[in-house]
């Protein structure tokens, strides 16, 4: 979520200038009460210590205010009070919620003295109210709670696939020890190495497709050098040879594609902000669907979209989705165990400084889904370089 955080801690009680009771029935004819039911619900889940009502009435300056669902909690020696604003708005014929909204619950925040406020709506937002509402810190939120009548409408939302392939085959690099002799070609050129009978390069396989995973590449010649902590040995069908970094560069291209699909969970609260889903805690283990996805489909689009590709932001139960389909794959069966022989810093998934070129789609790239007989087939033997 933004800054504004679900809070577990002391139960607190109601205060004197809260009107829970006087007003339940005139709150139970409201037309999106049983939305704003649900919605209550949800934060209970996600809260269970907090005091959680929906329908309640409060005194401000200019006179008596609603709060769809309140939130009141003590978080250490300070009283920690929120709201959470409900659209039930059907998306075919009123739309996603505009920034109107956002600029009416900023209003009320400031004027109530709220710590947080939070607007939830399963018809999404308008994208000037998502750019207002990142402005002025308020959530932006779908509840989702599969089975449940009183959620009607499901989040709607953009997801973003990756179609790549591999253009060249793989290179495998392999450094020698320092002061010793190059590693002959006629051992290195002999096949594939591995390390106490597992493959080397299914390892180096591995760890691109999580590299590519984590960051937003779709074009270009990617690198991956990683340095062991100690020589080992590696074995070749001519002979073995001792090793100090080992390294694979393969040549990429690919596009982004992107499609609306239906989001849903057992429990959950969409952020749509941060385009991530929300878990409730508990038990049975909560489940994230996706409704109508198309892994061979979608729109072609130029460039990356701005997600947090790491998850490097997640908050506890936050769950993502992101996709990457291979035209042709890598051979990952049998890597070798080498994660406790590298050093640490090589370890690190995320690139830095990664160039803008590598983020945009290359034109004349299809989703169309690969043909049965090309699906899966790896591009190796690959070819083995000595450094």
């Amino acid at each position: 979520m933004p800054q504004c955080q679900f809070l577990s801690n002391n139960e607190l009680k109601p205060t004197g200038m809260r009107d829970t009771g006087s007003t339940m029935g005139e709150h139970s004819k409201k037309a999106g009460a049983p939305y704003e039911a649900a919605v209550r619900d949800l934060f209970r889940q996600f809260s269970p210590t907090a005091t959680v009502n929906a329908g309640v009435w409060v005194q401000g300056p200019d006179g008596r205010r609603e709060l769809d669902v309140d939130i009141l909690e003590k978080q250490g020696d300070r009283t920690v009070h929120g709201v959470v604003e409900c659209k039930d708005f059907n998306p075919d014929t009123t739309g996603p919620v505009g920034i109107g909204f956002i600029d009416a619950l900023d209003s009320k925040r400031h004027d109530l003295k709220l710590d947080f406020a939070f607007l939830c709506s399963n018809a999404g937002f308008t994208d000037d109210a998502i750019r207002k509402a990142k402005r002025v810190n308020i959530g932006l939120l779908g509840a989702t709670r599969s089975g449940d009548s009183r959620v009607r409408f499901g989040v709607v939302d953009e997801i973003y696939m990756r179609h790549l392939r591999l253009t060249d085959p793989p290179l495998l690099h392999c450094w020698h020890v320092e002061g010793e002799a190059l590693l002959p070609e006629e051992i290195t050129k002999s096949g594939e190495p591995n390390f106490e009978g597992r493959s080397v390069a299914q390892w180096l396989h591995y760890r691109m497709v999580l590299m590519i995973a984590a960051n937003p590449i779709v074009a270009g010649v990617v690198f991956n050098r990683y340095v062991l902590k100690a020589p080992i040995k590696l074995d070749w069908p001519a002979g073995s040879a001792d090793v100090r970094a080992i390294g694979l560069e393969v040549s990429i291209d690919g596009a982004w594609f992107a499609q609306s699909v239906q989001l849903d969970s057992t429990a959950g609260l969409y952020d749509w902000l941060r385009r991530c889903m929300k878990l409730a805690p508990g038990t049975p283990a909560q489940q994230l669907q996706i409704v109508g996805i198309n892994y061979f489909g979608g729109k072609w689009i130029a460039q990356a979209p701005e997600v947090d590709w790491a998850n490097r932001k997640f908050l506890p139960y936050e769950a993502d989705f992101k996709f990457v389909v291979w035209k042709n794959g890598f051979r990952m069966d049998n890597p070798a165990l080498l994660d406790p022989h590298i050093v640490p810093e090589d370890m690190e998934l995320v690139i830095a400084d990664l160039p803008e070129s590598a983020t945009k789609s290359v034109p004349g790239i299809t989703s169309e889904r690969t043909p049965e007989s090309e699906m899966g087939k790896p591009l190796w033997p690959g070819r083995m370089t000595p450094s």
